[in-house]
Parts: structure tokens; C-alpha cells; sequence
């Protein structure tokens, strides 16, 4: 679970309710981005924040990245991140 929020002037954190989140996954076939289908893993995309701001993604191996929308506020884009499943 993660929490979507901003800081306001005097250090408080605002916890934003109903941020749109979008997953972005790399294709290695043909080097580019396109929409994860997440029906596979019973999981949905986009996702949005609950009332604490809060939303969780299962993500399965792969290279993603994240867009966050929410009316009134700018647009913003995660750096690429990448998951792998590591034999402990």
C-alpha cells in the first residue's frame, strides 16, 4: 500500500483522495511503453486513491512506470522502475 500526498508550506501533509493511477509497462520486443493489461491478474488499471490517499497495485516482473492524474492539479510521471523476482 502507498499513499499519494503533497506537502504544504509549514511541512503538513495533505493526503490526496482520488488521484487517478495509470501503469505503464516497457516493451523489450519493440522498445516502447503501453498500457499493462492488468485483466490477467485479476487487478484493475487504472487504480485510484481511497479517502487516505492510499491505493496498492501486485505487480508482476517487468519494468513499469506510473501516471497520476487528478483534476486541478498537474500531471506527473513516475521515473521507470523495475521488478524482479529474487530467489532468497
Amino acid at each position: 500500500i502507498w499513499k499519494v500526498s503533497r506537502i504544504l508550506p509549514g511541512g503538513e501533509e495533505e493526503l490526496l483522495e482520488g488521484v487517478k493511477i495509470s501503469v505503464k509497462v516497457f516493451r523489450d520486443e519493440d522498445k516502447s511503453w503501453t498500457t499493462w493489461d492488468s485483466g490477467s491478474y485479476a487487478m484493475s488499471n487504472p487504480v485510484f486513491t481511497d479517502s487516505n490517499g492510499e491505493y496498492g497495485l501486485l505487480l508482476p516482473e517487468g519494468t513499469y512506470e506510473l501516471e497520476l492524474e487528478k483534476e486541478g492539479r498537474q500531471k506527473l510521471k513516475s521515473s521507470p522502475f523495475t521488478l524482479e523476482v529474487r530467489n532468497l
